[in-house]
C-alpha cells in the first residue's frame, strides 16, 4: 500500500490538497509520525509540531495501551482496563516513568521553539500508526 512513512504522507497529501484548511498544523506523534508529519507539512504548506503524548503501557505487554498521559499530566484511561489485573501502585509507577519521558522530549522539542497554537486552526495528526488509538485519544486537551 505504502512505500514508506513519507509515501504515505505523499499519497494522504494528495488526498487533501484541494480541501478548505485554515491555517493548517500538523502535530506529529515522535517517533513515528514525525517522519509522516514532515512529508505532509511540506506537501500541504503546513506548519508542524509534536504531540507530546505518550501510552500508558500494560504491565508485561509494553505495545499494549491502558490509556494515555499528555504533556500536561492529565491520565486517559481505556474501558478494558478495569478487566486487567493491574499490580498495586503500577498504574502510578507508569504515570511517573511516562512523565518523565514527556519531559525530557519537551527539553529536546521546546528548545528550538514553543508549542505551536492550536485554537481555530486545522489540525492533523500523524503517527506511524494507531493500534487502540490511546496516544492521540483526547488530543484536544493538549
Amino acid at each position: 500500500m505504502f512505500e514508506n512513512r513519507a509515501d504515505a504522507a505523499r499519497q494522504l497529501a494528495a488526498h487533501i490538497k484541494g480541501r478548505p484548511l485554515h491555517d493548517p498544523l500538523i502535530l506529529a506523534i515522535p517517533r513515528g509520525g514525525v517522519v509522516t508529519g514532515a512529508e505532509l507539512a511540506r506537501e500541504l504548506g503546513a506548519e508542524l509540531d509534536v504531540v507530546l503524548s505518550r501510552k500508558l503501557r500494560a504491565p508485561h505487554q509494553s505495545e499494549l495501551a491502558i490509556g494515555a498521559i499528555t504533556e500536561t499530566g492529565q491520565v486517559f484511561l481505556n474501558a478494558y482496563v478495569r478487566q486487567i489485573d493491574l499490580p498495586a501502585g503500577y498504574l502510578e509507577t507508569e504515570r511517573i516513568h511516562q512523565l518523565a519521558e514527556i519531559a525530557r522530549r519537551r527539553k529536546l522539542f521546546r528548545a528550538a521553539r514553543p508549542a505551536a497554537p492550536i485554537a481555530g486552526r486545522s489540525v492533523i495528526v500523524t503517527d506511524d500508526g494507531i493500534a487502540t488509538g490511546a496516544t492521540i485519544w483526547r488530543l484536544s486537551s493538549r
